[in-house]
């Protein structure tokens, strides 16, 4: 790991990275065409649905700009791969002077073949982190912004812990 980190940095990277760990070892729950599924109907939910004349993208930018969720790494990397570093996304957290965490170009997210399902499995590396994190802003949000594939990941760890 990098020397130049301090101790919450690598507790962070250190979180994600046995998320990836412990995906592997579960069997690629990432990689599951149920997973998949539900977070790509969350992105459908958040790209085209309008909830009273608002944009639910929109609505999920202002809730993001209001509570902590927005200091998150995890919800960050989240973010910048489901929405490949979308000028909006960055923008809220430019105008609000904090650090966009992510990969600072699509060709991580895009350089993969599609059976690699990189963005799938970032997504549960950082679900995996954030819920062990524990920090109840960013849970909260995740959970309201990203419902099918929060639900999915607890589903198949439940399953897993009691099968």
């Amino acid at each position: 790991m990098d020397e130049n980190k301090d101790y919450e940095e690598y507790a962070e990277t250190f979180r994600h990275e046995y998320g990836h760990f412990m995906d592997d070892i579960l069997g690629r729950i990432s990689m599951s065409e149920n997973f998949g599924f539900a977070l790509d109907a969350d992105k459908y939910w958040l790209d085209n649905i309008k909830n009273e004349g608002i944009e639910n993208f929109s609505a999920m930018l202002d809730d993001l700009s209001s509570t902590d969720a927005i200091h998150s790494r995890y919800v960050s990397d989240i973010l910048s791969g489901v929405f490949l570093n979308d000028t909006k996304i960055r923008e809220t957290y430019n105008s609000q002077g904090l650090p966009f965490y992510g990969h600072d170009t699509n060709d991580y997210w895009l350089s993969w073949p599609a059976e690699e399902k990189i963005v799938e499995k970032e997504t549960f590396a950082n679900l995996y982190a954030l819920y062990l994190k524990g920090e109840k802003s960013d849970v909260a949000f995740v959970e309201r912004w990203f419902p099918n594939v929060t639900k999915r990941f607890k589903t198949e760890l439940e399953g897993i812990a009691h099968g």
